[in-house]
């Protein structure tokens, strides 16, 4: 624990090497059973802010593993903020997005991510039905049955079944 932290003392300001550092001893840490000091090393490594992809990556799973929904969003919003994610990638990190503020009680944020989501996303079904849930739970009815509106407007005929009209 000493010499990781002193290690690690030796890198502010180095960024993504920082974050390799000390997601590195954070999941030594775990390995151990010593959350407390992997739950510091991932605080150290989100401190540090970077922008990598694979460090995000490995601070997420970190965050998830941590049982920190907290730490977690803030991983995903910064990795839904960089501009070359794939459709797929943004797809996907919006769904854990909402999924997390969900568990953390932000219903109004989860909705939002999964409004934002399914104007632009070819995964549809999956946001559209979430978002609706969401915005019930709020009593948004206005917000949701635009959702529902919105979303009967994607539906190809070939996804209908013949009872409902095909």
């Amino acid at each position: 624990h000493a010499h990781a932290a002193q290690l690690l003392s030796g890198l502010d300001g180095v960024g993504a090497e920082l974050v390799r550092a000390a997601s590195g001893a954070a999941r030594a840490a775990l390995k151990q059973e010593r959350r407390a000091a992997a739950a510091h090393y991932l605080d150290q490594a989100l401190a540090a802010g970077t922008d990598d992809p694979s460090a995000l990556a490995d601070l997420l799973e970190l965050s998830l593993l941590l049982g920190q929904p907290e730490r977690a969003r803030e991983c995903l919003e910064t990795q839904l903020a960089r501009p070359e994610l794939t459709s797929e990638q943004r797809t996907f990190t919006r769904v854990l997005l909402a999924e997390t503020c969900e568990q953390l009680g932000d219903l109004e944020a989860a909705a939002r991510t999964l409004e934002e989501e399914s104007e632009d996303s070819e995964v549809l079904g999956y946001a559209r039905e979430r978002v609706v849930d969401l915005l019930e739970r709020l009593g948004e009815t206005d917000r949701a049955l635009a959702q529902l509106e919105a979303w009967s407007k994607t539906v190809r005929p070939e996804w209908l079944s013949p009872s409902c009209g095909r």
